[in-house]
């Protein structure tokens, strides 16, 4: 039991540690990007990067955690099939999901350049926040 804890504690420690260290860094790139971009780049970058936050926290949503958990559980139960059914299942989807939502995102990023913002820099910042989304 001492050894679980353990275990649990030192993991709980790695995970503060690489949480402190992540909020260090996050002022690391934005300080240069600002000097680099300047005001009207960094307003572009401002109005890109909600909804580029927005995919990026439905993608990672505790899904994952969920497949693993549902693989684990079919190959816990010893049902090897089973647990590569809905490891192909979960694969098609989040492929399936990885192809349309920047190609429906940059689709949607030229109406919402030239109807609503009626900047084409925006345009440019949206189209290729799709893609590394994508990525």
């Amino acid at each position: 039991m001492e050894d679980r804890n353990n275990k649990f504690i030192r993991g709980a420690f790695i995970l503060t540690v690489a949480g402190i260290i992540s909020r260090m860094l996050g002022p690391v790139y934005r300080l240069p990007l600002a000097s680099l971009l300047g005001d009207e780049g960094i307003g572009l970058y401002q109005m890109a990067y909600p909804i580029y936050t927005s995919i990026l926290a439905i993608s990672t949503a505790g899904i994952p955690v969920a497949i693993s958990k549902l693989v684990a559980e079919k190959v816990a139960e010893g049902n090897q099939a089973q647990a590569m059914r809905v490891f192909r299942i979960a694969l098609s989807l989040s492929g399936f999901s990885g192809w349309c939502f920047p190609v429906l995102c940059f689709r949607k990023s030229l109406w919402y350049a030239m109807f609503r913002v009626s900047w084409i820099a925006l345009l440019f910042s949206l189209f290729w926040g799709c893609f590394c989304v994508f990525l």
